[in-house]
């Protein structure tokens, strides 16, 4: 039987992610399952993101 896990993590907590991916590990050998792992990261306030976008993309302007 082809069995897939998905596992969530949260990279901001590497004690957790640790014991998470250990449990699941051994539980991937028990029937030889493919294990996806995922994360979500939060995106930046567009404000935040376009004033970046500004900073690396236009010449430095000196008055």
């Amino acid at each position: 039987m082809n069995r897939t896990i998905l596992v969530p993590i949260d990279i901001s907590d590497s004690e957790l992610t640790q014991r998470v991916i250990s449990h699941v590990e051994a539980e991937a050998k028990i029937d030889d399952a493919k294990v996806h792992f995922l994360t979500v990261i939060p995106s930046l306030p567009i404000t935040l993101h376009w004033g970046w976008l500004i900073q690396q993309s236009s010449p430095q302007w000196t008055i």
